[in-house]
């Protein structure tokens, strides 16, 4: 990513070492984040992850992988979830990072987390044990960042004074959301179709009458497929955008847009709900 320095090139040179002593080929790119981050006025986090992933990707696809194995572990995906609680989410953010992922159906191509049930302490025991080295990226440390502050001081805290296991908690309220959202995400594709109107190009509109009739649980995620048509992915909203787009349905709506992320707006226009681009 650029943005260590002298450590970031210590890190590559390990990984590369460990590969050669392993037999396993090495690929590395660099890469202008800070570019991207001022291109596209997203965080550098998000940035960061959005070339990081395309390198993946791309080597995949060069070397001919089908899955794409990420280093996520237990902790993450508590730390993920306590986040995005903290934020404002709604279901499907609740669950979490996926353990597999399906990311070009063209390619058969998947991302997995084979550790996402494995405690970080239990990784470095294991590595300690066999005195493997390994090493750590100083940026983890930084409680400048709200993720870093979640892991070195909220969660100890809660872990000490209300629950030892409150990782495993927030990892189980992950799988039980998943279950429930994967269930009521099969459940609104035939309301999608029903609610759906003619639509132009780069837009999605629906019916304000027949939306409005849906249960808010299916409203969402008739939104998240709206989103997904128009941009491929689900960027993501905070819980506060379902109920201002929901809110534009009804009887008594005080206002006849909500701006959504990556330049979107959702738009009420008499009986129409209109998802595109602002003007």
């Amino acid at each position: 990513h650029g943005l260590r320095g002298a450590a970031a090139d210590e890190d590559e040179s390990f990984v590369k070492e460990l590969a050669g002593k392993a037999g396993i080929p090495f690929h590395s790119a660099r890469v202008d984040v800070r570019g991207l981050q001022k291109k596209e006025r997203i965080s550098l986090e998000e940035a960061a992850r959005k070339l990081r992933h395309d390198f993946l990707r791309k080597t995949a696809l060069k070397v001919g992988a089908q899955k794409i194995a990420l280093a996520h572990n237990m902790d993450d995906q508590a730390e993920t979830i306590l986040h995005r609680i903290l934020r404002g989410t709604g279901l499907r953010g609740l669950k979490g990072m996926a353990p597999i992922r399906l990311i070009s159906k063209k390619h058969d191509l998947f991302t997995v987390r084979p550790l996402i049930e494995t405690e970080r302490r239990e990784i470095e025991d294991f590595l300690k044990a066999r005195k493997a080295a390994f090493r750590t990226d100083l940026t983890n440390l930084d409680t400048t960042i709200t993720r870093n502050r979640i892991r070195h001081k909220l969660i100890p805290l809660m872990e000490a004074e209300f629950n030892p296991r409150v990782k495993l908690a927030l990892v189980k309220l992950g799988q039980t959301a998943a279950s429930f959202y994967l269930f009521l995400r099969e459940l609104s594709r035939d309301f999608y179709e029903n609610v759906r109107m003619l639509s132009g190009e780069g837009e999605v509109c629906l019916s304000v009458e027949e939306f409005g009739k849906l249960p808010p649980a299916i409203q969402t995620l008739i939104i998240d497929r709206s989103l997904q048509d128009l941009l491929g992915k689900v960027p993501h909203l905070n819980f506060e955008h379902y109920l201002r787009i929901i809110a534009l349905c009804g009887e008594q709506a005080f206002q006849k847009a909500v701006s959504l992320p990556r330049g979107l707006e959702a738009r009420r226009e008499g009986y129409i709900l209109r998802i595109a681009p602002s003007p």
